[in-house]
């Protein structure tokens, strides 16, 4: 009884100091208490921000809370930028930093802290920190700010241009780094006088040389920002190009000798008509009859070869490049593809027959409905019958179009009436298809059901442009992004949109320089500012049948 309690009391007396030592060992918030969903926030730092004479070896940083350690590196930046790295020591809410022996006299420096810095919950910093120190008698006060145009995560560097005769600016690292707001502001502080020039990247990309074929970025329309001593520079405004890879041709198949597919990494319609297809056997080439967009989806292009190739064969599909200035649109490639070891015999089928298709008629002109087929087809205009009616009993006149070997789309010769039902009726003994079996079922039909007209409204205004040239106004959908419109400003300075759907929208203006009909951000490779632009400050609202004219438009007299 007595040993036993002998060797309890040794292992409580060992276990203690050991369960002291390593709770003491790690840096940690203790558990409990409500989630906390508030970004860290920086209470004071040592020196603090705007200290002079600045001849320490150590900079600290006081948080409001337990920051995590490994955002640490990613997220604090000494700029002009050091020759030597900063080492940092984390203590929790405290982050000392040491700085190299290698500080320049009379150089005001700006401790920047970005957005990748996070709390122990992972919660990151709400806005990007500044903080200034001079190793000499003051601090530079020169200023650069702007916004970028962009819904995404946007970083932005800035270069201090030294001699004119260096090579190109961004072909070495930034001098500066900052992030830019959820909104898109950001801001240098701090600055000496001199020559500067910025560019707005992805924030993934921020702190890296810039690769113009592989990164997305922008220019402003500045071809160089000058500050004096305690300048002031505002609207330093950019936008991102996210330039998209070329279009590529990914593989060809052959389901049957009679036609096949091209298919692409990307949407082909606005370059399709511009390829020069090549099919080779061996060194024999077989001349195309035609191609033309799939029907059902806009990677694809539907080949027709003049003659049927053979079975079970290989060959070479040529595309050369497509080519817009320096742009490459459409990059040239070299696929193999095999012929099947039969033809095709399934029957040809109507895409989307014996099915409800929802239109919104538009009162100024008629919409015509598409008719897709599952494969190339050719018509018998004999034995065609296509019927169109309203209320299964009225008929409608049309007129019929063949837009391409897969489709053929019909239009009312009167236009569509609003919240009525319709439907087309198609005998397809006059349709023929280039291979395999005719359709299963010799009548097919598709429910057309409209909705109300869509409303629409009227837009008016004129502009003061001073010495702005080639202005072209762009009105954005708030509502679909992708639906935009875009307007010269006349000779009387004067632009009108008419017939615009009911809808809140953004109105821009930029200067159209190489009359493209877009906007530019900008090009590395050879050097070229982004174009001027400008954001009208209010919402437009089109409302049905409602003219609406702004006051006159002021924009800036110069770029």
């Amino acid at each position: 009884m007595y040993s036993f309690f002998k060797k309890s009391s040794i292992l409580i007396i060992i276990g203690i100091p050991l369960w002291f030592w390593v709770s003491c060992a790690a840096v940690k918030h203790p558990p409990g208490g409500p989630k906390d969903n508030l970004a860290p926030e920086l209470l004071f730092s040592n020196p603090i921000s705007g200290a002079t004479y600045f001849s320490s070896s150590e900079i600290e940083l006081t948080f409001n809370e337990f920051i995590d350690e490994k955002s640490i590196t990613s997220a604090i930046h000494i700029y002009p930028q050091l020759s030597m790295n900063p080492k940092f020591i984390y203590k929790g809410k405290k982050i000392k930093i040491q700085l190299p022996d290698s500080l320049a006299k009379n150089q005001t420096y700006i401790l920047s802290i970005n957005r990748n810095l996070k709390d122990e919950h992972g919660i990151t910093l709400a806005k990007n920190i500044q903080l200034a120190f001079s190793t000499g008698a003051f601090i530079d006060q020169s200023k650069i700010s702007g916004r970028v145009f962009d819904d995404g995560d946007i970083s932005v560097h800035l270069w201090r241009i030294n001699d004119e005769n260096e090579e190109p600016f961004y072909r070495r690292l930034p001098d500066y780094i900052t992030d830019a707001s959820d909104e898109g502001s950001y801001q240098f502080q701090y600055l000496s006088p001199g020559n500067y020039q910025a560019m707005a990247v992805l924030r993934s990309t921020a702190g890296l040389l810039l690769v113009p074929d592989r990164m997305a970025y922008g220019f402003s329309w500045e071809s160089q920002i000058h500050l004096d001593s305690a300048t002031v520079k505002s609207k330093i405004d950019m936008i991102v190009d996210k330039q998209e890879n070329p279009i590529r041709l990914l593989r060809s198949e052959w389901n049957d000798l009679s036609w096949g597919k091209a298919i692409f990494n990307q949407d082909i319609t606005d370059w399709g008509h511009m390829l020069s297809l090549t099919i080779m056997n061996a060194d024999t080439i077989v001349p195309i009859l035609t191609s033309s967009l799939h029907a059902k989806d806009s990677s694809e292009i539907i080949i027709i070869p003049k003659r049927e190739l053979k079975v079970d064969q290989t060959y070479v599909l040529n595309i050369p490049s497509v080519m817009r200035g320096n742009d490459i649109l459409v990059d040239s490639s070299k696929v193999r593809f095999s012929t099947p070891t039969y033809s095709d015999t399934s029957f040809l089928e109507w895409v989307n027959a014996n099915s409800t298709m929802a239109l919104v008629p538009d009162p100024d002109s008629i919409l015509s409905v598409i008719i897709p087929f599952s494969r190339p087809i050719s018509f018998n205009s004999d034995s065609l019958e296509l019927e169109l009616h309203l209320s299964d009993s009225i008929p409608v006149e049309l007129d019929m179009l063949i837009e391409n070997e897969m489709q053929l789309s019909i239009t009312p010769l009167v236009n569509w009436e609003q919240e009525k039902n319709y439907k087309l009726q198609l005998n397809t003994n006059g349709i023929i298809p280039i291979s395999g079996q005719p359709m299963a079922d010799s009548l097919l039909s598709l429910q057309i059901k409209t909705s109300s007209y869509q409303s629409k409204g009227r837009l008016i205004a004129s502009v003061k442009t001073g010495s702005i040239q080639q202005i072209k106004s762009v009105l954005m959908s708030m509502e679909k992004p992708q639906f935009t419109l875009t307007k010269s400003v006349n000779s009387n300075a004067l632009f009108e949109y008419v017939k615009v759907p009911e809808g809140r929208y953004r109105l821009m203006f930029f200067s159209d320089m190489n009359q493209n009909n877009k906007i530019d951000a900008g090009r590395a490779e050879p050097f070229q500012t982004g174009e001027w632009f400008t954001f009208y400050p209010d919402t437009i609202k089109i409302r049905a049948n409602w003219d609406l004219e702004l006051k006159t438009i002021y924009l800036e007299s110069t770029p």
